[in-house]
């Protein structure tokens, strides 16, 4: 169905709250065809035209809050030239909004980190991912028996 089809559904539902076309396609009392609000216009208030403007949602709403709350996470980025860790704080505050529990260890890489195929070279940056993959693995362990008690009082 096209616009026009659109706009005569809508007109047929609530007359009051658009304008009328003339036969040359522009609404009534417009200068040069173009349409929109007469001045003085307001959308009638009856609860027809309210309903054929809102959809109700037929898909049932999941609780998604649940699936990160108090899920451990850690940062890893890309900070250019040098090692920056601000390359990583927008993500933090961000993990932090979703209720997830950031944890400190994080990894900053840089441009000169890097060998030929792309992967990571620098045996710092690799020895901060190993101590970082403990640290998430050990800490989701220890947290998940609290995390599902959390959940279940407060989600």
């Amino acid at each position: 169905m096209g616009t026009a089809g659109r706009l005569r559904r809508l007109r047929e539902a609530a007359p009051c709250a658009l304008p009328a076309r003339t036969a040359g396609g522009q609404a009534a009392g417009q200068p040069g065809g173009q349409a929109g609000w007469r001045p003085g216009w307001r959308p009638c208030r009856t609860p027809d035209a309210r309903a054929a403007r809102v959809r109700p949602s037929r898909a049932p709403q999941r609780d998604r809050r649940s699936e990160t709350i108090y899920k451990p996470a850690s940062l890893v980025g890309h900070g250019g030239r040098v090692r920056n860790p601000t390359a990583v704080d927008q993500l933090r505050v961000s993990l932090r909004g979703l209720l997830m529990v950031v944890l400190p260890t994080q990894v900053v890489a840089a441009m000169g980190d890097y060998d030929d195929r792309g992967a990571v070279s620098d045996p710092e940056i690799l020895g901060r991912l190993d101590r970082l993959a403990h640290e998430l693995v050990a800490f989701t362990a220890a947290a998940r028996p609290v995390r599902e008690q959390l959940i279940a009082r407060y989600a």
